[in-house]
């Protein structure tokens, strides 16, 4: 849920314009990939991209359910 609540928050930031280095979704991911070794800035951008016509609360419920589904 946490990472689905910080795609919302990238997805919004670049909504309303706010460079990715101010972004705090951003730099939520940032922190977590320098923890978790994997690069999840690059693999959510990669989904924000491919969903960007949905509303950012949608796209980071469906990250949510994304996350979920694959660990089923």
């Amino acid at each position: 849920q946490g990472l689905g609540q910080a795609t919302a928050t990238v997805a919004q930031g670049r909504e309303q314009g706010v460079p990715d280095d101010k972004n705090k979704g951003v730099q939520v991911l940032k922190r977590i990939s320098e923890h978790s070794g994997n690069d999840l800035v690059s693999h959510i951008g990669q989904f924000l991209n491919q969903s960007k016509e949905l509303p950012y609360l949608w796209q980071g419920m469906l990250y949510t359910h994304a996350c979920w589904h694959s660990y089923q």
